[in-house]
């Protein structure tokens, strides 16, 4: 059952215990999952070829022996593997590789992997951060079918692009603009036309980092008031 169904169906409280449950957790029992899911993808790592290139072939029996025999690491030590997308050398096939820049390295770029297992992760983490932006407690947010949702992402391969692909299946978001139309344009561009649709359906939610969000909120707290600084904004953001 997607989570629009169960929207669709008023299972608030199915859905705050699936997704956001876990602020219910004491220390000791969130620390406890976490340590058996860091057991779990320690044993995947260590048996793919990449771990073993970086274990030099020994064999961690538990978390304090991989953090013994482990050293740290940088992406240097992974690139030859992750540049050419050695998929053979990992510990699951990627659906899809997510690329960021490399300051101070020798390429322009990195690149990821994310698995399906990792996709679902983040699909789950993308509708826990739309309902606690939206809680004003526990078992209450505010989603709704159709919300708007204000373009001002970097498209794929940048991962804020898995975004729309999240949620696409899960639920109806309208993205200002279309994903179709957005992924085509260059950020300014983006803005323009979102704020512009924005302004006539409303804008329900924005993602981005921390300096562009507190210039968009300041923005539009100026368009509100109607002052010299939202006649300001406008005139930059159209022109």
């Amino acid at each position: 059952m997607t989570f629009e169904e169960k929207l669709t169906n008023r299972e608030y409280d199915r859905i705050w215990q699936e997704y956001c449950g876990f602020l219910d957790l004491d220390m000791a029992s969130y620390m406890k999952i976490q340590r058996r899911l860091l057991e779990e993808q320690m044993g995947l790592w260590c048996a793919s070829p990449l771990g073993k290139k970086i274990l030099k072939d020994k064999r961690p029996e538990n978390i304090e022996e991989f953090r013994a025999m482990v050293p740290l690491t940088t992406y240097e030590d992974y690139a030859d593997v992750l540049l050419l997308k050695k998929e053979d050398m990992l510990p699951d096939k990627p659906i899809i590789w997510i690329q960021t820049t490399w300051e101070g390295g020798k390429h322009p770029i990195k690149v990821a992997p994310y698995t399906s297992g990792m996709l679902k992760t983040y699909k789950n983490n993308i509708l826990t951060c739309l309902m606690m932006a939206t809680s004003k407690g526990r078992g209450s947010f505010d989603i709704g079918i159709g919300d708007t949702f204000l373009y001002g992402l970097a498209p794929l391969p940048y991962i804020t692009g898995l975004i729309p692909l999240g949620l696409s299946d899960e639920l109806h978001i309208e993205f200002l603009p279309p994903v179709d139309e957005a992924v085509n344009m260059t950020f300014s561009e983006r803005n323009k036309k979102g704020f512009k649709m924005g302004l006539g359906k409303g804008i329900d939610f924005f993602f981005g980092m921390g300096s562009v969000a507190y210039f968009v909120s300041m923005s539009i707290a100026s368009l509100s008031e109607g002052g010299k600084k939202g006649g300001s904004f406008l005139k930059k953001l159209f022109t």
